[in-house]
């Protein structure tokens, strides 16, 4: 599993608008597994998170991210995860990290 530091993540999609981090998610076929995640609430934030990411940690790592992003909609909003990537954070019993 790939670590990345939070605050980080924080910095790069800060100017996005009204989007988060979710530290733990599991999403589809993961079977309880984690992961982190940024939720959003239209295709231009996806668009922006992605260019904010690519601007912080470079356009390569951007790519790899985007090579395993899943998407899941959350009733009024929607999360993009990223399986086999966490932010350091503290770690949650009941949570099977990748």
């Amino acid at each position: 599993m790939k670590e990345l530091s939070r605050r980080d993540v924080e910095m790069a999609i800060q100017a996005v608008g009204d989007i988060g981090i979710v530290d733990f998610y599991s999403g589809r076929g993961m079977n309880g597994r984690a992961c982190f995640g940024i939720t959003y609430s239209s295709t231009g934030d996806l668009l922006a998170i992605g260019a904010a990411l690519a601007a912080t940690f470079g356009d390569q790592f951007a790519l790899d991210l985007s090579s395993v992003a899943r998407t899941d909609r959350m009733g009024l909003g929607s999360v993009v995860y990223f399986p086999g990537y966490k932010v350091d954070v503290v770690y949650f019993p009941g949570h099977k990290v990748d």
